[in-house]
Order: C-alpha cells, then sequence, then structure tokens
C-alpha cells in the first residue's frame, strides 16, 4: 500500500528488499523529517532507552544496480543465491532464516547439489555478508549502550514497521484534534481537515488557553 503511493504503477512485490527499506525512508523524509526517534530495551536489565538518529545515517538511498544473483564458494561447497525482494519477506512472515534459505537457487558439494541445510555455517555467514554489502539497507541494524548495566547489544530497524506506527499516531492524533475542534467550534469533520495543519494548531491551542 505504501509503496504504491510512491509508484502507482509498479509492482511493489519484485521490489527488491534493499530498494523497499530506501523508497520507504524517503517517503518517511518527506512525510515527517530525517529526525527518527525511538525507543529500546535494555535486553539485560529492561532499561529503557531513547534513541534519535538522522535517517542519512543508515545509508545511500540511491539506487544502484544490483546483480541478479550471487555466488559464494567454500570448498568443497558453493552457493547461488538471488537478491530478497519484498514478496520473499511476506512469504517468510519475519523468519530470516527462512528468507535466506528461498534465497538460494543452487547448492553443491563437488558439483552434486545438497540440501540448504547440508551447507556449512561458514559458507551461510559469508553469503548473508555478501548480500549485505551489496545493499546496505538490505538489513538495518541499530546498536545500543546501555549506562545502567554497561550492556551492549543491536537491534534491528524495520522502516515498514516504523513508518506505519508513525502513521498510526499520526492518525489518532488528528482523529482527537477534529474531536476537539468540532465540540468547541461546531465545524464538520471535512472543514477541520481542510484547513491546514499550522492552522488547526492555532486554534486548538486557543481551545487550550
Amino acid at each position: 500500500l505504501l509503496l504504491r503511493l510512491i509508484d502507482p504503477d509498479s509492482s511493489p512485490r519484485d521490489l527488491p528488499l534493499g530498494r523497499r527499506n530506501a523508497a520507504l525512508l524517503r517517503l518517511r523524509d518527506v512525510l515527517f523529517d530525517r529526525r527518527l526517534e525511538g525507543v529500546a530495551n535494555c535486553p539485560s536489565c529492561s532499561e529503557t532507552l531513547e534513541f534519535a538518529l538522522d535517517s542519512r545515517a543508515l545509508g545511500a538511498y540511491e539506487d544502484r544496480e544490483l546483480p541478479a544473483s550471487l555466488a559464494v564458494e567454500d570448498p568443497p561447497y558453493a552457493l547461488t543465491l538471488r537478491q530478497p525482494t519484498v514478496a520473499d519477506a511476506l512469504l517468510a512472515q519475519g523468519d530470516g532464516d527462512l528468507l535466506f534459505q528461498g534465497l538460494a537457487t543452487c547448492a553443491t558439494r563437488r558439483g552434486e547439489a545438497v540440501s540448504f541445510d547440508a551447507l556449512p555455517a561458514s559458507l551461510r555467514q559469508q553469503a548473508a555478508e555478501r548480500l549485505q554489502a551489496l545493499d546496505p539497507l538490505l538489513h538495518i541494524e541499530l546498536s545500543f549502550h546501555c549506562p545502567s548495566c554497561d550492556h551492549q547489544w543491536s537491534a534491528p530497524l524495520d522502516p515498514l514497521s516504523f513508518l506505519w506506527r508513525e502513521l498510526e499516531h499520526w492518525a489518532w492524533q488528528t482523529l482527537a484534534a477534529v474531536h476537539r475542534l468540532a465540540a468547541a467550534y461546531g465545524w464538520r469533520e471535512q472543514d477541520i481537515l481542510a484547513l491546514s495543519a499550522w492552522r488547526r494548531q492555532i486554534y486548538l491551542e486557543m481551545i487550550g488557553a
């Protein structure tokens, strides 16, 4: 839905996953701004940490030409992967291992086909690192340091869920503003929504004064 707002004629399911993330970050920059704010809970002591960062620090948004497939070898094993797409992510339902396994188009040992599970962990790790290097926005990780217990950890940042939560919050704020202005002035919903955000805020402040 969000990707079709950017390009109604596109086929979002076929979009490489890193480009999906780049597109959603660009959309968020336009709808809100480049400052991302959120919280993270320390897995060691449960302390709640606030964070803020510039979206440009996550990586370049420019579309780059990505190879259709990636070949990785760790003799006698070899693995060929394709680029992950939005359709792959939907199919994996958040399971990173399932997503990664679904990208394997060919897995061999001394030229003979083997199952993905038969591949050594070192080869799979190498393949994951190569995919990430090709497209830095494929998987976004944030690093944290807890000042309370000195624990350090990293956590994924999904642009889709982050933006969707922000849109939900904005929608509820807008409905609350409509309710207050309608109750105070008797205006119709469509008339209130026709006001600019700046004018709505001025009237809200006058009500609260």
